[in-house]
């Protein structure tokens, strides 16, 4: 979601040219919240050295952490009519913690690989 290594969020501006190396140009800079940053420097760990080090101390597996960050995602998506009983709670109650509504600005739900760059899913 961010850029570990610079701290800021990548964000394309589509330019409709016909060239696919000049389609986009970038945005200035926009600094990127400290706690996306701190997940996202954990995952980059990750990809890149096989492991992760956690605050904690413990040292997590790479395919633990992916399978991990992969499971969160797909349940703070799912759709309500597929939450577990007390789930919807739960999420509901992630959602509301962090300050956005349930599925807020989501669109319609498609598995994560699914979803169009532009965030074109809504129907």
């Amino acid at each position: 979601m961010s850029c570990p290594l610079h701290g800021e969020m990548p964000e394309p501006i589509y330019q409709g040219t016909e060239d696919p190396a000049t389609s986009y140009e970038w945005m200035p800079a926009r600094p990127a919240a400290a706690e996306l940053l701190a997940l996202d420097r954990l995952t980059l760990a990750a990809v890149t050295t096989g492991t992760v080090d956690l605050p904690s101390g413990d040292r997590v597996h790479a395919g633990i952490w992916l399978r991990t960050m992969r499971t969160l995602t797909d349940e703070i998506t799912r759709p309500a009519a597929l939450l577990r009983r007390g789930g919807y709670d739960r999420i509901t109650r992630l959602w509301r913690d962090a300050g956005r509504q349930f599925h807020c600005s989501l669109g319609r739900l498609v598995p994560f690989e699914a979803m169009l760059p532009s965030g074109a899913n809504s129907s």
